[in-house]
């Protein structure tokens, strides 16, 4: 069950919030959404929120830096690790059946229907600014999401069609360079969504290898696994020219890595070279992600969540230089010797959001409040995963073990973080949807676990297949014409409930 820990940590946020919402009551002008009980509920939420991620964050790290202080090994003696005679047999089924599953779920939410584009038109009222069509632009015949256009001039560079231009993408160049190795063959629209349904298919497994070894269990991995290939953020991408598939996938692929390098493990016979060696690969490969879009951050934030202490501080730091010198680098060099510019548009949204921090705080607490209800990270969480994913995670963690228990933590609190603090310049659910690989292991485990509560194996099976169903409807809701959920994914579902 839940540690005393877990509970302190609760009890501090929830403390905190106390504080923060009595704040408030101070500056009545800035409060009169403090009137309605609704507004009260979600600022309380939201500040709840941001107190947990916090405090958590802020302890896990205080606690690793005690004298004697040990982060969890993943060690096959505490990770499933029995693989079974039929594995092979059965991981080709699997695969296979997600593949099938992706790919369904990418055709029926291809061209018009790609609920990006779809939410873009300006009826539904996030971007009313463009004409009847939305915010779109044509590849080869196909109507897409518009930001596929500014890829392009990459996209020629690397196939050697036109010289280098600027544009506000310039940080995505691992995506683009993927996407241009595929298209002559296939054309610009199917090469870009080719690229996303790899994409969708390997985060697929990925949680599926994550889940089994953290969950071990032929129930858990499955479902996980099946969130996934019908999971709203890879759904709502589909067919989008953008890099968010691919990012999304990379995420999960570097938490695999993670445990399959080992990096967690402290065997006597490991040594520190072996292991600094380890964190420099470490570093490189998530450095080579961040090429494709920010993965770098909730990574690094994972890692030093997850992994501080025991002797890891040293590969820690070696891993994360890599990583920023590769990030760096690539804008360095693409600056001085393509022109490129790396400012606009989105690249400068990160200082701005932290910018905006800072002036919220030197203006007052009754500033800092206005804005956590305005942006409602309560709503960005629940734009991200709706209600039924968040009640089944939270049953996940509460039955999970310590050690699994963490690890979702730190996913989760790792994602969280950027997303909230970007939350000054824009709600993005997108950024916020990083925690999947935990959010949906620990869902899948709270499915399990009240599956065992019904009393015979034909009722624990159709518990299973009855609560997997009905979260794959969700997602795909849009096909009927119920787009709210794609809709709050694309920009938050604010302050509404």
């Amino acid at each position: 069950m839940v540690s005393v820990r877990a509970f302190s940590v609760t009890g501090t946020a929830a403390a905190l919030s106390a504080l923060v919402a009595l704040a408030a009551l101070q500056f009545p002008t800035q409060a009169d959404f403090m009137l309605t009980w609704r507004g009260q509920l979600d600022l309380a939420v939201s500040v709840w929120l941001i107190a947990f991620t916090v405090t958590w964050a802020g302890l896990t790290m205080l606690r690793s830096a005690w004298p004697g202080a040990d982060a969890p090994a993943a060690d096959a003696s505490e990770l499933g690790s029995g693989q079974g005679a039929d594995s092979v047999v059965r991981w080709w089924a699997l695969a296979g059946g997600l593949l099938l599953v992706c790919t369904v779920e990418l055709a029926l939410h291809a061209d018009e229907r790609n609920p990006f584009l779809a939410t873009s038109r300006p009826t539904t009222g996030v971007v009313d600014w463009t004409v009847a069509d939305g915010y779109a632009t044509l590849l080869d015949g196909h109507v897409a999401q518009g930001d596929g256009l500014f890829l392009l001039s990459m996209l020629k560079l690397f196939l050697g069609e036109a010289p280098p231009a600027p544009s506000e993408f310039d940080r995505r160049a691992a995506h683009v360079y993927l996407v241009s190795l595929v298209t002559r063959p296939l054309g610009t629209y199917w090469a870009f969504t080719l690229i996303n349904l790899v994409a969708w298919w390997v985060a697929s497994l990925a949680v599926w290898w994550l889940v089994r070894r953290r969950w071990p269990g032929r129930g858990a991995p499955v479902v996980a696994a099946t969130l996934t290939a019908t999971g709203q953020g890879f759904v709502f991408m589909s067919t989008a020219p953008q890099a968010h598939a691919l990012a999304f996938a990379a995420f999960a692929v570097l938490l695999v890595a993670a445990d399959a390098l080992g990096v967690w493990a402290q065997e006597a016979g490991q040594g520190r070279r072996g292991r600094l060696r380890r964190w420099l690969r470490m570093g490189w490969a998530t450095g080579a992600a961040g090429l494709v879009y920010l993965v770098y951050l909730p990574c690094l934030m994972f890692f030093w969540l997850f992994g501080a202490g025991r002797g890891r501080w040293v590969g820690l730091a070696a891993g994360s230089g890599v990583t920023l010198a590769l990030v760096l680098g690539w804008e360095r060099y693409a600056a001085a010797l393509l022109g490129l510019s790396f400012s606009g548009g989105n690249n400068d949204l990160a200082g701005e959001a932290a910018n905006g921090w800072v002036d919220l705080t030197r203006r007052g607490m009754a500033y800092v409040v206005g804005q956590v209800h305005h942006s409602s990270i309560r709503g960005m969480f629940v734009g991200a995963f709706y209600y039924p994913w968040w009640a089944l995670t939270a049953v996940g963690l509460a039955v999970s073990g310590p050690l699994a228990r963490r690890w979702s933590l730190a996913v989760m609190v790792a994602a969280a973080l950027p997303a909230i603090a970007f939350s000054t310049r824009f709600n993005l659910p997108r950024v916020a949807y990083f925690m999947y690989p935990a959010v949906y292991a620990t869902a899948a485990v709270g499915i399990g676990w009240l599956a065992e509560r019904a009393p015979s194996r034909p009722a624990r099976r159709a518990i299973v297949v009855g609560l997997t169903a009905l979260l794959v409807a969700l997602t795909n809701a849009d096909l009927v014409g119920l787009d709210q959920l794609a809709l709050w994914f694309h920009h938050s579902q604010g302050t509404q409930w």
